[in-house]
């Protein structure tokens, strides 16, 4: 029995769909295929295509409302820190009022607008050890590239440091010298700006 060809990938199986559809109303008959046949495998096919584009309208929609969310923090906390700030400078402020406001914290409070990870870079028996600090984020995502080369690429999502990296070098045979750099991770999306970036050579 011939073996079925179906890509792997979702990007190439809506254009595979939207062909076999289209074609099997057209060869369906050279088959034997009756018309009840031919249309039931059309319906397959577009639910598989509607599933796809629907969670293509989700993607977009997500990405959408995640950087208009983040803008209007930025823009609206911006102006309301300034005003808790004049409001601390008041005669009539108390610990008190500040206290039922929840606007009392650290010196140094969480900013996913920029925040930054510090991350350091060894190398282990097990592999590159990545520790980080996530400093009020979730955790961080590890991306590395190797030297000179662009663009970074990610290694995976990790919520408790450290991170190891046990990938093999692009050729055994010869030294690879990476550079790796870490994003925050909050509420299930990238937060921040980019680490420090750390030089690792493996010989």
């Amino acid at each position: 029995m011939k073996e079925n060809f179906f890509p792997a990938k979702y990007s190439l199986r809506r254009p595979w769909l939207v062909n076999y559809k289209a074609q099997i109303a057209v060869r369906g008959p050279a088959l034997g295929l009756l018309a009840p046949e031919i249309t039931s495998r059309q319906t397959r096919c577009q639910n598989m295509i509607d599933s796809i584009d629907a969670q293509i309208t989700a993607d977009v929609a997500l990405k959408t409302a995640t950087a208009n969310r983040d803008l209007v923090f930025k823009n609206e906390y911006g102006l309301l820190s300034k005003s808790i700030a004049t409001d601390k400078n008041l005669g009539t402020y108390t610990t008190t009022i500040g206290e039922a406001l929840g606007i009392i914290g650290s010196e140094h409070p969480f900013d996913p607008l920029t925040y930054a990870t510090e991350i350091t870079g060894t190398i282990t028996p097990e592999g590159v050890r990545v520790t980080f600090k996530k400093d009020g984020a979730e955790g961080v995502r590890i991306y590395y590239r190797i030297l000179g080369t662009q663009p970074w690429v990610l290694l995976g999502l990790d919520l408790h440091s450290p991170y190891i990296d046990n990938h093999p070098k692009a050729n055994p045979n010869l030294p690879e010298v990476r550079e790796y750099m870490a994003m925050g991770w909050f509420d299930d999306h990238e937060i921040g700006v980019i680490s420090n970036i750390v030089v690792v050579s493996l010989v």
